[in-house]
């Protein structure tokens, strides 16, 4: 009897061996395109292979856990007391080694930046070297959780797999319960707090009113609150107690919804939207490159330039998004440089004017190719004149006499005349000063408040985007006014 037995035990050891070296050697075709020095990149590490709360490609049980020994009432919450640098120090030691052993290059580390914390070189890192690869059982899409441990509960409500944020807050909530969760060293790296506009008050919100969409924010805040009721109800069935051993208080559900909203790569649909677990220590900079795909649906982090030792690495969340965009989904503002403003003119009236209001609305409109009595003009620091606003500062300047003539020359974009370019320059120039007096403060104001260290968080955050805003339209004044001078000085139309 003992011999058919130890066969079939060694068959079974046999067939795990072949089925782990078949997943390494699938993961390992994708490292063809993308040279490396680091050693066994795409090695699925031995313990996830059996561990719960991993993505599908490792596992696809759907099997809810029995209590056990790590399912108690004391495990960590999200909302903590505040930690000591000594326990800083070791929650983010044990990340980093986390990072290290699946996907972050040791070319890289966690330091302190002008930013707080974020990800320096180690060593030189030349151009287009790859220092991170998120390997596919690391990144968690809505279908993979779907897959996990807490995939019975959202398939049984699946009024809580339509928002993106969701079925991942409601995955690590359960998660954060386990001691020894795979995505432990992870969750421990998560702030204990967030300065997003979800977590402000009315008051605070006021702040932002004219350049951040308030209503918009209140909804959200409305919107988690409803997601919070969905959960508690769903998680108070009996066969889904054991997910949840102790109460999630709305605080700890509300700031764990935004943390997840805060870090995912949004899809077409919630279903595609994504966590790439490895990346979050890089910080934010708009000039800075996106992440690559590669195969096997492997993500990279390849660098855009030469980084000596010691320097910041950094990555876009996403191109050509303004520090309003950015303050409302991540809670810091950018530098004004690096930022834009939209100024919306409206020529409403025209519609009901004299004959030539209503030519030159018409004119308006065929320029934008639509009949919209509102438009809007992108301003930033690198191009501080807008030149579609120029082009209607020309149609608004243009006289009866000639119009249908002159129209046409404006609409090629070319300069009409000295007189029409003057007063062009002009209409974009006062509208954009017209513009800054509805601000309550003047920008000399603002900088002095900023220098105020004892200021409240919402108003610091209010004021350095308000204050930027002024530095774009300001610099856009200036840049009209020195071209409204050079035209004075000259007789050369062709200048512009």
């Amino acid at each position: 009897m003992r011999a058919p037995l130890l066969a079939a035990i060694l068959l079974s050891v046999v067939l795990l061996v072949a089925n782990r070296n078949l997943l390494i050697q699938q993961e390992c075709t994708a490292t063809n395109s993308v040279k490396s020095s680091e050693n066994d990149l795409w090695r699925v590490p031995m313990g996830a292979l059996s561990r719960t709360g991993i993505t599908s490609l490792i596992q696809s049980s759907h099997r809810v856990r029995a209590p056990s020994p790590e399912h108690s009432a004391s495990a960590a919450s999200v909302s903590e007391a505040p930690k000591s640098a000594e326990e800083n120090a070791r929650i983010e030691q044990a990340y980093l080694e986390w990072a290290y052993a699946h996907g972050l290059f040791k070319s890289v580390t966690v330091g302190k930046t002008a930013n707080g914390r974020g990800i320096v070189a180690t060593r030189p890192i030349k151009y287009k070297e790859v220092f991170a690869i998120v390997r596919p059982y690391i990144q968690l899409s809505t279908a993979n959780v779907m897959e996990s441990d807490v995939g019975p509960l959202l398939k049984s409500f699946p009024k809580l797999t339509q928002d993106q944020n969701l079925p991942h807050a409601i995955l690590f909530l359960h998660e954060r319960t386990r001691p020894r969760s795979f995505w432990k060293p992870y969750l421990d790296s998560y702030p204990k707090s967030l300065l997003t506009p979800v977590f402000m008050n009315d008051e605070q919100l006021a702040q932002f009113q004219g350049f951040l969409d308030v209503q918009a924010v209140k909804e959200k805040q409305n919107k988690i609150k409803e997601f919070y009721g969905m959960f508690k109800e769903a998680s108070a069935h009996s066969q889904y107690r054991t997910m949840f051993p102790a109460p999630i208080s709305f605080e700890d559900f509300r700031l764990m919804y935004e943390l997840i909203s805060t870090r995912h790569w949004g899809g077409a649909t919630p279903f595609e939207a994504t966590l790439f677990t490895v990346l979050e220590m890089v910080n934010h900079h708009p000039n800075a490159f996106e992440a690559q795909r590669i195969e096997n649906g492997a993500i990279a982090l390849v660098s855009d330039r030469d980084v000596v030792e010691g320097e910041e690495v950094f990555i876009a969340y996403g191109l050509n998004r303004s520090s309003s965009d950015i303050v409302n989904t991540y809670g810091f503002p950018i530098d004004w440089k690096y930022d834009f403003v939209f100024v919306t003119t409206h020529f409403a009236k025209m519609a009901t004017g004299s004959a030539l209001d209503q030519r030159k609305l018409a004119a308006i409109q065929r320029f934008h190719a639509n009949n919209a009595t509102s438009f809007a003009f992108r301003f930033s620091y690198s191009e501080p004149i807008a030149e579609g606003m120029l082009t209607v500062g020309r149609i608004v300047s243009l006289t009866n006499g000639t119009f249908d003539q002159d129209v046409e020359v404006v609409l090629g974009k070319k300069v009409l005349s000295m007189d029409n370019e003057q007063a062009a320059l002009k209409y974009c120039s006062d509208t954009m000063r017209q513009l800054l007096e509805v601000y309550p403060t003047t920008l000399k104001q603002d900088e002095d408040i900023l220098q105020n260290s004892d200021i409240d968080y919402a108003l610091r955050m209010a004021v350095l985007l308000r204050s930027g805003r002024k530095r774009i339209m300001q610099r856009a004044i200036d840049a009209l006014d020195e071209r409204w001078l050079q035209h004075l000085h000259s007789a050369d139309v062709s200048l512009y």
